[in-house]
């Protein structure tokens, strides 16, 4: 390899940014929260926790949330869900696991409510 290529791949030395500390023990959740990515809902998401006593939880995070489980084929994010809970269940045990969707998301274009709420009840 040239000196060039080699100077290419190098990556820079790593840096503190994160000036926090976290605990180190394991902790066991309260939920195991599936939820669509979209940030709108963070806010009333924390609010419906915090009035249910849910305050240690795994988030999992996924565009249209439910879609991957309501569809026949799954999917890859139907196993990245999957393998998630799993990892939530077998880490943290919780006691619970809250599945949300919302209505006007993205992931369900042209979709009627009904159709997605459809897809919430399990």
């Amino acid at each position: 390899m040239s000196s060039a290529s080699t100077a290419a791949i190098q990556a820079p030395p790593l840096a503190k940014v994160f000036h926090f500390d976290s605990p180190r023990e394991v902790y066991t959740a309260d939920a195991c929260v599936i939820s669509c990515f979209d940030a709108r809902f963070d806010r009333a998401l924390r609010k419906f926790f915090k009035r249910r006593g849910i305050q240690v939880y795994d988030h999992v995070k996924i565009p249209a949330s439910v879609k991957p489980w309501a569809m026949p084929d799954g999917g890859a994010d139907s196993d990245i869900l999957l393998r998630a809970l799993g990892t939530s269940l077998r880490l943290h045990h919780p006691g619970k696991v809250l599945l949300f969707g919302h209505t006007d998301c993205g992931g369900y274009p042209d979709t009627p409510n009904a159709v997605v709420v459809q897809d919430l009840v399990l």
